[in-house]
């Protein structure tokens, strides 16, 4: 901070005559603790810098940074001393008699501005929407932080420690409507919002740092706007809903066409002249018949698979043929009307939901064809699962601009996007289907994954560490500037009475002198650094950092548990590794998938681990017995064995959804989760069997993977490919999905029941009563373990 100055020992020497020595550059006189330069080499600095750099003339801010504000817009300051203080009525450079000031402004009386937002935390003081649909995931409970804080302005240091000391789960609002609430500031918030990071205890990065390093005060609109920028702020889901029930229109379709192969079986083998059509009429009917067949059964791949909308060309030859079937034969023409008028309203429909729900040029890199998200591979990947209804894609985009990153995007590390969009920070994929088990219907999560952040965790060290170097935080970037103006702005406020003396430097003392070249001194060195920081804005091509790195799988099941109160769904799982991504795709080297999703009960597989040195106490002999109770026992010491073992904690994804089943009421336990629809009863089923199928065997003799039964000494896996209400249609699918690159095993048609166990697997199932699912709606806390509110005093009747 600026030195202050006594306002009475500068006015009692102007007048008692005392001069300074006439010099036209002042040289500040050192008092041993500063070794400032000649002021004049400053102030031409700051200006070769701006004149001279190819930087300087492109940043406008540059220059407006150092621009000085013209005395008439000062207004005349109040003296605050705490002694009194006569200047007389001496004259200034205006002409008017005035006080000088040096002082800096009175202090502010500590005061917390908590109950502000004591009753409306985490929203920035806005409070919540009466629509609880509308109601955010918030995260920013360091804005209350802040407002509680016992001081407008305080060193930087002070803010650390005020910060840091609320990373506590004890710290909860004392009193009011939400008594209890946790106000717990993690560290990942901020990190997130540039304001601090921290290693355990160790300050090691963020604004406050900076800000610390240089000595600087920083006041609580400084920060605040930092809250306000949070880039939590600008996450946007791009939503694509595909309906999974096109192969029954599809089929009914077929159904409708049945006369005209009926009729083309009959009359093609009449002789030739014999019949009203021609030989020749009948072959064209014949082929855009059998186009139209193949059309369908494309398109019923489609359904089976919810990859996308139906592409404008499939769409237009079935159109089409059907015209030319009517056209060729009139007594087939009111069959294709009908048909075209369904085939019409079928695809329209799927189309419609299959589009993304998004503003206009939210998405940067869509399908020419179909509008909808590009993505690396088909959905018919090795984490699909199969024969599920409503497909929904949800990518997680940061929709604005990255700042302070030169080409606006985010850098991949060993893999692009899944989507294709350089702005991408997480996506998950998931479906639903009735469940007569438990009633209601259930959402199965097959893909929650990070793209941008998943190389922070990779076994690769090469590529973890790649990540780390290039993670630099673009956000709230500006901080250090905005406090280094207001410093500015400060000391020049504090120097403008000695500029408006009339008789100028010529009329201080050596003391006075002193003082005035000190407050410059400072002022050029401020201008300095507020320069680099200009310079070194925009200095990115792109990063690793992300926000949301370490917690965006809690912040997928809370966006999850929203979407499953907007359906009114009371039932999700996530969908196990071990009869999923294992069983389509082992790869035993990488064990990110149980990690994640888990095994078949929810848990996570960890490093086995042997010792390889016993625990022991050194020897003793010859030390005194105070010396002896300083000694601490030697702690044995453990290597990875290379292989992993079940742990009996659960995976990520689980761990989220057990922890909020516990805070808001609801069930989580093993319970059946449908692999197809069991209301109907033709299912198309894919084998994996290991006879054939090494890495399934590998898969499942190491335990990570799941089988339905054992032949002999091979295992076998049923996967529901898709289910039907008729043999025809199943017939139909099980042919589409056969001829298809997706098959991995023979396919088949069963006929189950209802209530057959083998149209469930039991996996760990959180299961909501309507009224839970009410309290989803509630806001949640996005950097926080738990939820969000829990409404165990009715305080949010209002928007519930």
């Amino acid at each position: 901070m600026a030195e202050l100055i006594n306002p009475n020992r500068f006015v009692d020497s102007i007048i008692q005559g005392s001069a300074a020595p006439q010099e036209k550059n002042p040289v500040v006189i050192s008092t041993g603790d500063e070794s400032p330069s000649a002021m004049g080499g400053l102030a031409a600095l700051g200006a070769t810098i701006i004149g001279a750099t190819a930087i300087g003339r492109k940043i406008p801010a540059i220059r407006n940074l150092f621009k000085r504000e013209p005395v008439s817009k000062f207004k005349n300051p109040i003296v605050e001393t705490t002694k009194p203080s006569f200047t007389g009525n001496l004259p200034t450079a205006t002409g008017q008699a005035q006080e000088l000031v040096t002082t800096s402004k009175a202090l502010t009386i500590p005061k917390s501005k908590y109950g502000e937002v004591a009753d409306i935390p985490f929203t920035q003081g806005k409070g919540y929407a009466a629509n609880a649909l509308d109601n955010p995931i918030v995260g920013h409970a360091s804005y209350d932080r802040v407002l509680e804080a016992p001081f407008e302005k305080a060193p930087a240091q002070e803010w650390i420690k005020w910060l840091s000391s609320a990373d506590s789960g004890q710290l909860k609002v004392p009193s009011g409507t939400l008594a209890g609430v946790s106000r717990q500031v993690q560290k990942e918030e901020l990190a997130d919002l540039n304001l601090l990071t921290q290693q355990g205890k160790e300050v090691n990065g963020g604004f406050l740092k900076s800000a610390m390093d240089e000595g600087l005060e920083v006041d609580r609109e400084t920060l605040l706007k930092f809250i306000k920028n949070s880039p939590l702020n600008h996450i946007k889901p791009m939503v694509k809903v595909a309906p999974g029930n096109i192969m029954e229109d599809v089929t009914s379709l077929v159904n409708d066409l049945r006369p005209i192969q009926n009729k083309l079986t009959a009359e093609l083998k009449v002789p030739a002249g014999t019949l009203p059509q021609t030989k020749q009429s009948l072959e064209a009917i014949e082929e855009s018949y059998a186009d139209i067949m193949s059309k369908l059964q494309d398109l019923s791949y489609k359904g089976i698979t919810s990859n996308g909308a139906l592409s404008a060309s499939d769409i237009k030859a079935v159109q089409q043929g059907l015209l030319n079937i009517g056209k060729q034969d009139p007594e087939l023409a009111e069959i294709t009307k009908n048909a075209l008028v369904k085939f019409n309203r079928v695809t329209g429909v799927y189309n419609n939901r299959a589009s993304p729900i998004a503003q206009e040029g939210f998405y940067t890199n869509l399908d020419r064809t179909s509008g909808l998200p590009r993505h690396k591979q088909a959905q018919s990947g090795a984490y699909d699962i199969m024969a599920g209804e409503n497909f929904t894609e949800k990518v997680f985009l940061y929709d604005s601009k990255i700042p302070n990153v030169s080409s606006d995007r985010f850098s991949y590390v060993g893999q692009s996007p899944h989507f294709n969009s350089k702005k991408e920070l997480f996506f998950v994929r998931y479906d639903d289907l009735p469940n007569p088990k438990l009633g209601g219907r259930h959402i199965r999560v097959s893909e929650a994954q990070s793209d941008l952040h998943q190389p922070a965790t990779s076994a690769n060290k090469d590529r973890r560490e790649t990540f780390f170097k290039n993670r630099i935080n673009p956000f709230n970037a500006e901080g250090t500037l905005d406090i280094y103006k207001k410093q500015i702005n400060d000391l020049r406020e504090q120097i403008r009475p000695y500029t408006e003396v009339g008789r100028g430097v010529a009329g201080f003392t050596k003391q006075q002198a002193q003082d005035f070249n000190r407050l410059n001194y400072k002022i050029k060195q401020l201008e300095k650094s507020a320069l680099n920081s200009i310079i070194n804005k925009g200095a990115l091509d792109s990063t690793t950092y992300g926000p949301l790195g370490a917690s965006y799988n809690d912040y997928m099941v809370k966006d999850l548990l929203r979407t499953m109160a907007k359906r009114n769904i009371n039932h999700i799982s996530i969908v196990p590794s071990s009869m999923n991504g294992n069983i389509k795709n082992f790869q035993p080297e990488k064990f990110g998938n149980e990690m994640n999703y888990g095994l078949m009960n929810g848990k996570k597989m960890t490093a086995e681990v042997k010792k390889v040195k016993e625990a022991y106490m050194p020897d003793t002999t010859g030390m005194t017995q105070e010396q002896i109770r300083g000694v601490r026992k030697i702690p044995a010491v453990y290597e990875k064995t290379g292989r992993m073992i079940p742990s009996n904690q659960y995976s990520v994804l689980n761990e989220s959804l057990s922890r909020i089943a516990k805070q808001y009421g609801a069930k989580f336990d093993l319970q059946p989760m449908p692999k197809s629809n069991p209301n109907k009863p033709f299912k198309v089923i894919q084998i994996f069997d290991s006879k054939n199928n090494k890495d399934f065997k590998e898969a499942v003799q190491s335990g990570r993977a799941h089988y339905t039964h054992k032949r002999g000494n091979h295992y076998l896996y049923e996967d529901h490919v898709a289910a039907a209400d008729t043999q025809e249609q199943a017939d139909l699918i099980a042919k589409a999905y056969s001829s298809s690159s997706s098959a991995r095993g023979d396919v088949m048609v069963k006929q189950l029941s209802p209530d057959s166990p083998q149209n469930y697997e039991m996996v760990p199932t959180l299961s909501a009563s309507s009224e839970v699912l009410k309290k989803f709606l509630l806001p949640f806390k996005a950097y926080m373990f738990e939820g969000g509110f829990v409404d165990k005093t009715n305080i949010f009747k209002s928007i519930i």
